[in-house]
């Protein structure tokens, strides 16, 4: 009788982790792994590209720099057009959240696409890479998680007024 009591209870707790590990712990898994890819084929890539954009405007046009956009002629620097981030954009989709996909829409389906349809799509790229930081336990900007926008954003908006 001990016997059955001892196989009892060890199949109880045997089915026990099983129920843990297949409802709590592998969603999480699966949700830390959607964050990392998201960041890793997205949101990281995007974020380059629009802090490089941005940091270039100065030395393109110092007298008039964009806030958040430059557009740098593809034969100059091809990897930090527009263009490139279409691209990302593009293959990218799928790692997306829908406000994203929405502002995403309204800017690529204006002609030409204007930097005010850009604005709220890039403030919300940058918050959206820090989200992703902060729940992956990574190093993170507090103060772009909660505005979307750069300490050297700031400073390109000063030397522009």
């Amino acid at each position: 009788m001990e016997k059955l009591y001892a196989a009892l209870i060890s199949a109880a707790v045997a089915f026990i982790i099983l129920a843990l590990n297949f409802f709590i712990i592998e969603p999480r898994k699966e949700k830390r792994n959607l964050r990392k890819e998201k960041l890793k084929n997205l949101y990281a890539p995007l974020y380059i590209l629009l802090i490089s954009q941005s940091k270039l405007a100065k030395s393109y046009n110092p007298q008039k720099p964009h806030m958040l956009f430059y557009y740098v002629k593809e034969e100059d620097k091809l990897m930090l057009s527009r263009t490139a981030i279409h691209k990302l954009v593009f293959a990218q989709i799928g790692y997306a959240s829908n406000e994203f996909i929405e502002l995403w829409t309204k800017y690529s389906s204006t002609i030409p696409q204007k930097d005010e349809n850009l604005h709220p799509l890039a403030v919300l790229a940058i918050k959206e890479y820090n989200q992703l930081k902060k729940d992956l336990n990574l190093p993170y900007d507090e103060q772009e998680l909660k505005t979307g926008i750069p300490e050297h954003y700031k400073e390109l908006r000063r030397t522009s007024t």
